[in-house]
């Protein structure tokens, strides 16, 4: 609050001559000026035409896509607190980055090992997308002769980054909430130790 203060008795106050002659290194237009201003009062805010690409969108290799893994089948999207649910449980709604060239199987395993419940059930999935918006918006299955290869869903099946999708598990997951941490740890730790 206070550094907003400043800023609004700053940009109040008439500008000089020798100010305006001394400090060169300032911007001369007054949208610079307030552009400047912004930034040193709010620097983690305001970053202005210098914003970086945030990490969720598409990049020249990459794909985001969100996507919802379910703990059993649906006809329908799943409401907030459903969302909340599966959350806690190693489920639910995660941004996810794919490499555009992934193909069906890359895009599993990479989609698998974001949701720790479906990854220890080894169980098999389908993925299927939101048609439409609001609550329980019904849920239809993506079938392609590409499969699930990344850029075949963004480009052939019109998914957009925008577009929700939903991984249904073809037998239930447990969505006893995960306590702690730990309890992922040591769940990550037992699926390697089963590799060996």
């Amino acid at each position: 609050m206070d550094n907003l203060r400043r800023l609004i008795q700053k940009m109040a106050e008439p500008r000089g001559e020798n100010e305006a002659s001394s400090s060169s290194s300032r911007p001369s237009t007054s949208s610079s000026l307030v552009v400047e201003e912004m930034r040193k009062a709010f620097p983690g805010f305001y970053q202005g035409k210098n914003k970086k690409k945030s990490k969720t969108e598409d990049s020249a290799d990459h794909l985001t896509f969100k996507i919802c893994c379910l703990a059993t089948r649906s006809d329908v999207s799943m409401t907030a607190k459903e969302e909340a649910t599966l959350g806690k449980a190693g489920l639910g709604l995660k941004t996810i980055s794919i490499p555009r060239s992934a193909n069906h199987n890359e895009f599993k395993v990479l989609v698998t090992n974001q949701f720790l419940r479906l990854k220890e059930s080894k169980t098999s999935w389908l993925l299927f997308r939101r048609e439409g918006t609001g609550k329980s918006a019904p849920l239809v299955e993506i079938i392609g002769e590409n499969g699930y290869a990344a850029k075949a869903l963004r480009e052939t099946q019109g998914v957009k980054q925008s577009t929700y999708l939903y991984v249904m598990p073809l037998t239930d997951l447990s969505v006893k909430p995960l306590t702690s941490k730990n309890d992922a740890e040591q769940a990550e730790l037992k699926l390697y130790m089963k590799r060996i």
